[in-house]
């Protein structure tokens, strides 16, 4: 039996078909910006855009990661020396200058180059736009 009280809910998917979110939240800022009224909808298309890039960083950083323990596990079944890394501690975190690093961390444990080209820049864009408050974008709380 199901609560009166409770409110329904919507889910989008199902077990064997999410959604990418990096792929969608890029998809509508692109869209959102090709209808052409950018100064009605800036706080929407700027709230995407910035939710894309986190998106992208945990994505680096988690992909990077995964490669590792991969690697980490081949290594010890062969009996290699394991070479140590900690992995990310926050994984809560939406700090756009904390992911970058963290994404960086593990893209060169793996070798791989770093920094990607334009990220850096662009992350620096971002946390300009929002002005050290990773919330602004969002709708108004009433909090602060």
């Amino acid at each position: 039996m199901t609560n009166p009280n409770e409110h329904p809910k919507v889910r989008v998917g199902c077990l064997f078909h999410q959604p990418d979110y990096f792929f969608v939240y890029y998809k509508a800022t692109r869209h959102l910006m090709q209808v052409g009224q950018i100064d009605e909808l800036v706080m929407p298309i700027m709230y995407l855009q910035r939710h894309t890039l986190e998106l992208l960083l945990k994505r680096l950083r988690d992909g990077a990661e995964e490669a590792i323990e991969a690697t980490r596990q081949i290594q010890e079944a062969k009996g290699r020396p394991v070479v140590p890394y900690l992995t990310t501690k926050n994984r809560k975190t939406h700090g756009l200058g904390e992911l970058l690093t963290e994404a960086e961390a593990a893209l060169s444990a793996l070798g791989w180059p770093v920094p990607v080209p334009g990220l850096r820049e662009l992350v620096a864009l971002c946390q300009f736009a929002e002005g050290d408050d990773e919330t602004r974008w969002r709708y108004a709380t009433g909090k602060k």
